[in-house]
């Protein structure tokens, strides 16, 4: 497999405007750039207007694999350039379905994210694209998600950083499995692996707890 680095980095391009079902502009339409610069809360220079659901510690920048772009891309029979989902980040040579929940990544020399939780679709993504028809659907059922990432060490990133997995946690619970089966077992697995060096994100915690309820 190719070693794993950094290939673009996007940040937003335009607003898309308000639809009836957006009352928000989006900052979903992004493009490449020679260079970000990651902090804790986001990307310097993007672009945020829905902030309960994007942006913000645990959401800082989102990541995708070119390995699934060109996935999309054959199956689409389109180009899915840097960007078009949205990404700020656009990877090779990670399995990011296989990212495991709170693993940490190394960019370049200094940086350090956080693998936090998976993208979920919705209806301004389904509007960016043209609002193709059943595209959520689709998004979901592929569980070519991406990640969300938290930053940890900020700092510049460009195109051909490398990419170095510095640490994996033991529960052994993936980005793309969680999508996938929000399995209880892999719930209580989350909940334990909890402790005083890293709590799970809010969204995904309150969820991994919704999914607990529901199977008692």
């Amino acid at each position: 497999m190719t070693a794993p680095r950094i290939t673009a980095t996007c940040v937003t391009r335009a607003l898309q405007p308000c639809t009836s079902r957006d009352a928000t502009p989006s900052g979903i339409n992004k493009g490449p750039v020679n260079a970000v610069e990651l902090t804790t809360t986001g990307v310097g220079g993007d672009e945020v207007r829905d902030t309960v659901h994007h942006g913000g510690a645990d959401k800082a920048a989102y990541a995708y694999a070119d390995e699934d772009a060109d996935w999309w891309a054959q199956r689409l029979g389109e180009a899915v350039p840097p960007g078009l989902f949205g990404e700020n980040l656009r990877t090779t040579g990670l399995d990011l379905r296989a990212a495991v929940i709170g693993s940490r990544w190394t960019i370049g020399d200094h940086v350090m994210v956080e693998v936090s939780e998976p993208r979920v679709p919705c209806s301004t993504f389904q509007h960016h694209m043209d609002d193709r028809s059943g595209w959520v659907k689709d998004f979901t059922a592929a569980g070519r998600t991406g990640t969300y990432l938290r930053v940890l060490q900020p700092g510049r990133v460009t195109p051909g950083d490398r990419i170095k997995v510095a640490h994996v946690p033991d529960h052994g619970v993936t980005i793309g499995g969680w999508f996938s089966r929000n399995d209880p077992a892999d719930a209580r697995r989350l909940l334990a692996a909890e402790s005083s060096q890293w709590q799970l994100p809010t969204a995904l915690r309150s969820y991994v707890e919704a999914v607990l309820a529901r199977a008692t």
